[in-house]
């Protein structure tokens, strides 16, 4: 019989400080090269007038309008806290959209 071991998943963090991302407390922010880091760290580069740190565009400034929040939740979850989020989003449309 063979055993299966499990491997811990790290939460994604900022690539910069390396804080654990979290939705609503410190949410990811993508910026134009693709890569994710906290608020802080964003708001720091725009401050500095600062390129990405990995230097992947070059020097080329971070601007603004570059700097996008990813709305989506990229930290781990069980599948009970899943069901409920579904449920929680279904009884909000159907007192939006049934019960008017």
């Amino acid at each position: 019989m063979s055993t299966v071991t499990y491997t811990p998943i790290a939460l994604p963090a900022c690539f910069i400080c390396n804080d654990g991302f979290h939705p609503v407390d410190l949410p990811a922010k993508r910026i134009v090269c693709g890569h994710c880091i906290c608020p802080v760290c964003a708001d720091q580069l725009l401050v500095r007038g600062s390129a990405c740190p990995s230097k992947c565009r070059g020097n080329v400034a971070i601007r603004p309008r570059e700097v996008r929040t990813l709305h989506v939740s990229i930290t781990a979850t069980t599948e009970d806290d899943d069901e409920e989020a579904a449920l929680s989003v279904r009884l909000l449309i159907d007192v939006k959209y049934c019960n008017r």
